[in-house]
């Protein structure tokens, strides 16, 4: 089992993303928190 220092050391970086992958991860990441709110609100009345 690779442990993540293994990736780390691994061609540039295994924590640095692409721009657009980080765009991504904030909208859904978003969108995913408004869900759960819309699911919370009805069933709190």
């Amino acid at each position: 089992m690779r442990t993540l220092t293994h990736f780390k050391r691994r061609g540039d970086s295994f924590f640095h993303l692409h721009p657009q992958h980080v765009v991504f991860l904030l909208v859904a990441s978003f969108v995913l928190a408004v869900l759960v709110v819309l699911v919370l609100v009805p069933s709190a009345r």
